[in-house]
């Protein structure tokens, strides 16, 4: 458990973003995501769950935003 705390504060030192936040983030919306379609499909609402799958998705993407354009800038100062 040590390891993995130093690993974390090696990972969050390196760089300007805070990688493990976005991440949990993330995590957390496609699992009540995946819950809540699921529940939707228990009840028949197929479409409904293919929309919650969608904004799940979308709100994923625009919440990797802001790690997307630092990776693409830590990538233009390397070449």
């Amino acid at each position: 458990l040590n390891e993995l705390k130093e690993f974390i504060q090696y990972i969050n030192s390196y760089g300007k973003v805070d990688l493990f936040s976005p991440i949990t983030k993330a995590l957390l919306i496609a699992l009540l995501c995946q819950l809540t379609a699921e529940i939707c499909r228990d009840f028949g609402e197929n479409s409904i769950a293919s929309k919650v799958e969608l904004g799940g998705k979308i709100a994923i993407i625009y919440l990797s935003i802001p790690l997307i354009k630092e990776v693409l800038k830590s990538a233009g100062q390397i070449l």
